[in-house]
C-alpha cells in the first residue's frame, strides 16, 4: 500500500514545484527589502521631503537627539525653559520628526537628525 502511493507520487514534478514556491517567496523578499532600502534611503537623503518619518527598523540613535546634544542645548536656560524645551523635544521625536524649530523665550534652536542646526538668540 505505501509502496503503491510512493510509486504514484511524481518525485520530479514536487520537486520542480518546491523549487518555483521557494524562488517565488525569495522574490517577494527581495522586493520588500529592495521597497524598505528605498524608504530608509530617502528618510536620510536631505533633498527628500516625501519620507519624513523614520521606517521601521532604523535605530533611533541615528535621529533622535542625544543626551550631549541636550545638555548643550539647555546650557543657560532656568528649570521652566529646560522642562519646555525637554517637552518640545519628546513631542517632536514621538511624531517622528526629523526636522524641527525648538522655541525658547530668547530665541529659538533648529533641530535636524537630533543634531542642533541653527539657531538664534536675543538676549535675556
Amino acid at each position: 500500500m505505501i509502496t503503491d502511493l510512493l510509486t504514484a507520487i511524481d518525485f520530479d514534478s514536487l520537486y520542480t514545484a518546491g523549487i518555483t514556491v521557494a524562488g517565488a517567496i525569495a522574490a517577494i523578499m527581495v522586493y520588500f527589502q529592495k521597497a524598505e532600502k528605498e524608504k530608509t534611503q530617502a528618510f536620510f537623503d536631505p533633498d527628500n521631503n516625501k519620507q519624513m518619518t523614520p521606517p521601521a527598523g532604523t535605530p533611533e540613535r541615528s535621529w533622535k537627539m542625544a543626551d550631549s546634544v541636550k545638555s548643550f542645548i539647555l546650557a543657560g536656560h532656568i528649570d521652566a525653559e529646560k522642562a519646555d524645551i525637554l517637552e518640545q523635544i519628546t513631542a517632536a521625536e514621538k511624531a517622528g520628526l526629523v526636522d524641527y524649530q525648538i522655541s525658547h523665550p530668547n530665541g529659538y534652536y533648529l533641530i535636524s537628525y537630533g543634531q542642533l542646526a541653527g539657531g538664534a538668540s536675543w538676549g535675556k
